[in-house]
């Protein structure tokens, strides 16, 4: 019968010591950033002023959780890492400003400004996640397809551009600070890709 008292005191003592106890995972909550300083703008801008349309994200990816990839047929969302607003309304406005930064636009029109661009993008987000599939190349991911009309073509008008831009981008640590500067970094890619490519467009 004293085995039981001592037994509690123990017990009593590790709890008062910290020694069962676990840190408190506290969420946290991270924004997209676009460039730190505008680069100047080129002498003579080579392409029109340039308006995004419409920016949208597949379902899968519209969540303001982080969303991993850990098997090549499973998902999982963080519920401790989301974003400050949806991948919808924050990758648009990060774009904009990679974009206005590279100085070959004329202009790069905000929603609802009375400048009417010559040229419409259309941005779809069709891949944005975490791939922890392999423990030792764990990868931040995101894809767009962009399409570009002239803003005076007809229905059945070729596109100005059309393309698939891509990046995947190593990452040191799984973590989700990790994962969001690799989206950082991929979304600058895929700004500069597209820059490119509408440059060299014959």
């Amino acid at each position: 019968m004293k085995i039981l008292p001592f037994a509690v005191s123990i017990a009593i003592c590790l709890l008062n010591s910290g020694c069962l106890s676990k840190p408190a995972l506290v969420k946290e909550t991270f924004a997209l950033s676009g460039p730190g300083k505008l680069a100047a703008a080129a002498a003579a801008s080579s392409l029109p002023p340039l308006g995004i349309k419409t920016f949208n994200v597949v379902p899968a990816y519209e969540s303001r959780l982080f969303l991993y990839r850990v098997s090549d047929e499973s998902f999982e969302m963080d519920p401790y890492a989301e974003l400050l607003v949806p991948p919808s309304r924050l990758m648009p406005t990060v774009l904009r400003a990679h974009l206005r930064a590279s100085g070959v636009f004329k202009s790069i029109t905000e929603p609802g400004s009375s400048l009417a661009p010559a040229l419409n993008a259309e941005v779809t987000v069709t891949e944005f996640y975490g791939d922890m599939r392999e423990s030792h190349q764990p990868a931040a991911v995101l894809a767009m397809r962009i399409v570009v009309l002239e803003a005076a073509a007809t229905v059945s008008a070729e596109p100005f551009f059309q393309g698939e831009l891509s990046r995947r981008i190593p990452i040191r640590t799984r973590t989700a600070a990790a994962v969001a500067a690799g989206w950082n970094q991929a979304l600058a890619e895929i700004a500069d890709e597209f820059v490119s490519r509408m440059k060299s467009r014959p």
